[in-house]
């Protein structure tokens, strides 16, 4: 333990301890700068509270996790000398390290250099890697944890409140149910009945990454159930909230405190590898389209790959699960409920571009794969894109009232036949239009059939921009969507929508089912537009799901969201200025909606018989497929 300047000096003796200085205390004990006169040697010296002494299950397991602890060789761990019970105090002899720990250190100096910063974390994930190979958990990572000797070596400390992986308390070290560790740097599960684990230091590592680089705590300024509430609901930070200069570690803290244990980085090996590849990322340029020159009018950021996703046994991922995404074919049932897990990492960001952005041409319109041009014989270069992660929706509840229409958004039924094909294939084959929405077994060759650890779920080809959607294999739908020039085959932009994924508020024991996938999306000019929403009830999500979201992706600001509940079919038109989209679901009211294209708001509602399942333009018209029903609609817009 380290042995910082200003130590309250105190005196007695404890065993054959001799005390001299405290230098820490926390809510697990304090910890004494001590000679040992058995050894005659300086130690620091870490006393147990009595409450947790005198309770035989804690004093029990207590012994069985510091002689796994006392086990632990790696040179970043504080080595233990000895542990055990004295004059009826647990305690810890560890060695004393000179120098001073992380958070009095962040304290007097602020944060630390981007190199620096990113060589402690390194350091620290060596500790946490070494303990969790050797089955156990810290739970407790934080600056105060980490102490830094005067050549800058790291230590990690504490162990001595670790857990064993194995062991099934469901995370409780005392005789209390509250978890174990530091409110600031919790995950999100140790609030709840799941198991600590490894993945749970990982974010915890995640949160000193951000402090180090910032001086802040992920969350500071709330008080401790905002912290709480912030760490299960609320988007990770931006580093470079902070520093424009830190852009390149954005998507490595989101990463690390993804709110689902799956989407984060499988090692703390992984985050600091992460971390040192953002550190080496080349700064924003800009190529404007008129000269090869810097310009700060759209930024563009490149990284190199994460490493692949392992998982504890160095296993590399597998490929998606094949459950149903966005781009399969479906026939008309009733939608099957899939569990999933809860996306996360979500935070605001700038746009980033990969190339010169072609000048954008006429709004686009649905076609299909052939509109594109030929595919190059080399995959497009997606290797250096890093998907900006943007800000999740309001979760609204409140469904919209519906449009009245009038001379600015007027829809009017052309025909209305009852459906009775109940396979899409069948359906498109029928009406003669082939189906918008390509699968990945049919996108095109140089189409790369992952990125970034996440698999092709469904490709949206349109004249001026082909949209490829990507998912990761633990998530059901798709989250990141990739746009690509479809002449050049040069990437232009990419957005994490992974905030979306969710609604915080659910109907009790269903939030497991409710995945909102991107489930199209179009580019008009500057701005594109993407519809969000899942397919089982929208009580699962609290109706807080099936939203439109405009982006302006010269520079990745969001225009606007739209009200919940207007969204949920599997495309929707953008018709010049207006997006018709439609929404419905058994037992809910059923519309086509018109919102205006530069506010999101509801202009106009037609009521529907049944859920509309694909709305396409057709000439004029807009051809509305539903659940038992087929509508031609005609839009009169003024």
């Amino acid at each position: 333990m380290s042995s910082p300047d200003g130590a309250r000096a105190t005196s007695g003796m404890v065993g054959p301890y001799r005390l001299d200085a405290l230098i820490g205390s926390g809510g697990m004990g304090e910890v004494y700068r001590a000679f040992d006169t058995s050894q005659d040697r300086v130690v620091a010296l870490k006393l147990l509270p009595a409450h947790l002494s005198d309770d035989a299950r804690f004093r029990e397991r207590f012994r069985r996790e510091s002689r796994i602890a006392a086990t632990l060789t790696d040179p970043h761990v504080i080595p233990i000398h000895q542990h055990g019970e004295v004059d009826g105090h647990l305690f810890i002899d560890m060695r004393l390290v000179e120098g001073t720990d992380l958070a009095t250190l962040l304290a007097r100096r602020g944060p630390l250099p981007a190199e620096r910063a990113v060589a402690v974390v390194e350091q620290l994930a060596s500790a946490l890697d070494a303990a969790h190979a050797d089955g156990l958990v810290h739970r407790d990572v934080k600056p105060s944890n980490a102490l830094l000797t005067a050549s800058g070596f790291v230590y990690l400390a504490d162990f001595g409140i670790a857990r064993s992986a194995a062991e099934g308390d469901g995370g409780s070290a005392t005789r209390t149910d509250a978890p174990v560790g530091t409110l600031a740097y919790m995950a999100p599960e140790r609030f709840g009945p799941a198991e600590p684990d490894r993945l749970g230091d990982v974010y915890a590592l995640a949160c000193v990454l951000h402090e180090v680089l910032t001086g802040r705590q992920p969350f500071a300024g709330l008080d401790l159930a905002a912290v709480v509430g912030a760490h299960i609901h609320r988007a990770p930070p931006l580093p470079s909230e902070h520093h424009p200069d830190l852009a390149a570690f954005d998507r490595v803290v989101a990463r690390g405190m993804a709110k689902a244990p799956a989407d984060r980085f499988p090692t703390a090996g992984a985050l600091a590898g992460a971390a040192r590849t953002a550190l080496t990322a080349p700064r924003p340029l800009v190529r404007d389209d008129h000269a090869s020159r810097p310009t700060a009018a759209h930024p563009i950021t490149s990284r190199p790959p994460d490493p692949p996703s392992t998982g504890p046994d160095g296993a590399t991922s597998a490929a998606g699960t094949g459950a149903a995404g966005p781009g399969r074919r479906r026939s008309r049932t009733l939608p099957v409920v899939l569990v999933a897990t809860a996306a996360a990492a979500a935070i605001a960001g700038v746009v980033a571009y990969l190339g010169a952005s072609a000048a954008p041409g006429p709004g686009p319109s649905l076609t299909t794969g052939s509109a594109t041009s030929t595919p190059a014989d080399a995959p497009i270069p997606l290797d250096g894109v890093r998907p900006v992660p943007l800000p999740a929706p309001p979760f609204d509840a409140t469904p919209p009232e519906p449009g009245q229409g009038g001379a600015s958004a007027e829809l009017t039924v052309v025909s209305e036949t009852p459906n009775d094909i109940t396979d899409e294939d069948e359906w498109f084959a029928e009406i003669g239009i082939p189906d918008p929405r390509i699968a990945p077994d049919e996108a095109p060759a140089d189409v790369p059939r992952t990125f970034d650890g996440a698999d092709l779920r469904q490709v949206i080809a349109q004249p001026d921009a082909l949209l490829l959607l990507y998912a990761s294999p633990t998530a059901r739908s798709a989250g990141v969507l990739v746009a690509v020039d479809p002449k050049t085959r040069e990437p232009r932009y990419a957005f994490d929508f992974s905030a979306y994924t969710t609604a915080p508020v659910t109907a009790p024991g269903e939030g497991e089912f409710v995945d909102q996938s991107v489930r199209w999306a179009e580019q008009v000019g500057d701005v594109l537009y993407v519809s969000h929403g899942h397919s089982t009830y929208a009580a699962s999500s609290g109706g807080a799901n099936a939203y439109l979201t405009a982006i302006d992706v010269t520079d990745g600001r969001v225009l606007w969201h739209s009200p919940p509940l207007v969204s949920n079919a599997s495309t929707f038109a953008a018709v010049g200025d207006r997006v018709v989209a439609g929404y419905g679901f058994t037992g809910e009211d059923d519309y086509l909606h018109v919102l205006d294209g530069s506010t999101g708001e509801v202009l106009s509602s037609l009521p529907l018989r049944s859920g509309p399942e694909v709305v396409l333009l057709d000439g004029d018209d807009l051809l509305v497929r539903c659940y038992d029903t087929d509508y031609r609609v005609r839009p009169e817009f003024g």
